[in-house]
C-alpha cells in the first residue's frame, strides 16, 4: 500500500530575524496545512513540519497532535529565507513511497491522496496536479484587481525527489525542482503525468 510523505516548510520570524511572518499570522495557516492532510480518506502518510527558524511555538504545534505520523524538524538556517536547506534534509529522510511538497499557506483536497492514486502506477515518476490561487491581487496601474490564477503541485516517486535539490531562486524553487525530477524520470524510464484535476488550494 502505497504512502505518502507531506512536507510542510514552517516559517514566522519569532525564531528566524529574516522572515517576514510572524507566528501570530501563520499558525492558522500551518494548523490548516496540516489539518487537510488528516482529512483524507487515504491514512497512509507521515508529516514532516520542517523550519530553518528554532520556533518552539511551531514545534508546540506539531507536538499538540501527539501523533507519530506527524514531526517537526528544526535545520539550522544558513542566511537565506526559503526554507530549501530544511526541505532537502526532509527528503532524504523521507519514508513513505511519494512525496508531495505543502507550503504552510496551501491545503489540499479531501480526494487528493487517491486521487493521485488513480493515476499512479509502477511506472510513473511524478504527477503534476493543480492548486487553485483562489484570490490573486494583481496591481493594474493604481488599481488592484483580482483573478482566479492555477499554480502547480505535485507527487514525486521518493527515490527520484532523493536526488532532486530545492533551491532559492527565481522565478521558482518549485519549477526548478520539478525540471529536475523530470529529467531523472527520462533518465530512470519514468514517466511524468500531467492531470487537470485541482487538488488544492493556496490560502
Amino acid at each position: 500500500m502505497r504512502g505518502f510523505t507531506i512536507i510542510i516548510p514552517a516559517y514566522a520570524n519569532d525564531g528566524h530575524p529574516k522572515s517576514k511572518y510572524h507566528f501570530a499570522e501563520v499558525g492558522g495557516m500551518i494548523k490548516n496545512a496540516i489539518e487537510s492532510v488528516y482529512n483524507q480518506r487515504y491514512i497512509n502518510f507521515e508529516i514532516l513540519v520542517c523550519s530553518d527558524g528554532d520556533n518552539e511555538k511551531i514545534k508546540e504545534l506539531v507536538e499538540d497532535y501527539e501523533d507519530p505520523r506527524i514531526k517537526y524538524h528544526f535545520v539550522e538556517h544558513e542566511g537565506e529565507i526559503g526554507g530549501c536547506r530544511s526541505q532537502n534534509e526532509m527528503m532524504q529522510i523521507a519514508e513513505k513511497d511519494l512525496i508531495i511538497h505543502l507550503d504552510q499557506d496551501n491545503t489540499i483536497y479531501r480526494n487528493c491522496f487517491f486521487r493521485i492514486l488513480e493515476e499512479w502506477d509502477d511506472e510513473t515518476g511524478l504527477l503534476i496536479f493543480r492548486i487553485n490561487h483562489q484570490v490573486g491581487i494583481i496591481p493594474v496601474g493604481e488599481k488592484i484587481e483580482h483573478r482566479n490564477i492555477d499554480l502547480l503541485n505535485g507527487a514525486t516517486k521518493t527515490s527520484i525527489a532523493k536526488q532532486c535539490e530545492m533551491a532559492n531562486i527565481a522565478p521558482s524553487a518549485d519549477s526548478r525542482y520539478y525540471k529536475q525530477a523530470e529529467e531523472i524520470c527520462k533518465i530512470e524510464g519514468y514517466k511524468v503525468k500531467f492531470i487537470k484535476d485541482i487538488l488544492g488550494v493556496h490560502n
